[in-house]
């Protein structure tokens, strides 16, 4: 629709590039790691319209808003913000909210630059549905209209869904729409968070090197220091027990749910084993001239 209304891309994404997920990735502990390694550029996590654009998005999903309206008030936005760039600069995004626009952002950035952060939809169930949302929100978050993605498959029956089905929903809508991003962008890395913060530092590092192809290359051949013993925005308990002990029928329906989708993204699944990521095979990164 977009289209139509637009003679071309309007953001160059040499200079807005983007770190998406569907939340609970590690983006906060990113997002300060990067900006103490990289004070030349802007790095930001969820900047201010994010939310609202997040709403919107879910608005214009139940048919309550014209379809357009988020896209063309995140590139409004972002459009801004790039006019006020120094000229050396390069913003990098890191936003959690943005999937619901990850399709039609090809429609307003020219030469897309995507890294897409995953994560094991038990876990990220488990984190997200005891998470909530940050500081005084998450007393809010279950009352406010549109600030949850609702999968278009189950729309009808949403309501009589579960809390951990839900979740399993929206982890596949958000991740089916990342993927699905990839086949319009100049450059796409698939990176799991499981990787990302391995205990096995030499092939975190390794994970952490290819997140940084999201911005050129710094001179020099040094290997980036990790602060990997600080804690930031750390999970909670709540409502959700660790999937390790949820019921056996909890975990085939999660499984029924995100199966097919998380095999594509590089999980593996044993009968009696509790499922893991291989290490190193969860990223592809994907360059286009």
């Amino acid at each position: 629709m977009m289209q139509h209304r637009r003679a071309g891309p309007v953001l160059d994404g040499q200079k807005l590039r983007f770190i998406l997920s569907a939340g609970r990735t590690g983006t906060v502990f990113l997002s300060k790691m990067l900006a103490g390694m990289y004070p030349q550029h802007s790095i930001v996590h969820e900047p201010p319209s994010s939310r609202r654009t997040f709403m919107l998005a879910n608005a214009e999903a139940a048919g309550w808003i014209p379809e357009g309206t988020a896209l063309r008030l995140f590139t409004t936005n972002r459009a801004r913000v790039l006019d006020r760039l120094p000229e050396q600069s390069i913003r990098v995004e890191i936003n959690p909210f943005l999937y619901p626009l990850a399709t039609q952002m090809c429609q307003i950035v020219e030469q897309l630059h995507v890294i897409h952060l995953v994560r094991d939809p038990r876990s990220w169930i488990q984190s997200m549905a005891n998470f909530g949302a940050a500081s005084w929100r998450r007393h809010l978050i279950d009352y406010v209209p549109f600030a949850r993605a609702i999968h278009p498959t189950v729309k009808r029956e949403w309501h009589t869904l579960d809390t951990i089905s839900q979740f399993a929903w929206r982890w596949r809508l958000a991740n089916e729409q990342l993927l699905a991003c990839s086949r319009n962008t100049a450059q796409y890395s698939l990176i799991r968070y499981e990787d990302l913060f391995s205990s096995d530092r030499s092939h975190a590092s390794e994970s952490i090197l290819r997140l940084l192809s999201i911005l050129p290359p710094q001179s020099g051949n040094e290997s980036p220091v990790v602060p990997w013993e600080t804690r930031v925005n750390p999970g909670r308990k709540g409502k959700v027990k660790p999937w390790q002990q949820w019921p056996r029928e909890t975990l085939d329906r999660v499984m029924e749910i995100c199966g097919p989708l998380q095999k594509e993204l590089g999980y593996t699944h044993s009968e009696g084993q509790s499922g893991r990521a291989e290490p190193g095979s969860g990223y592809v990164i994907r360059r286009m001239n």
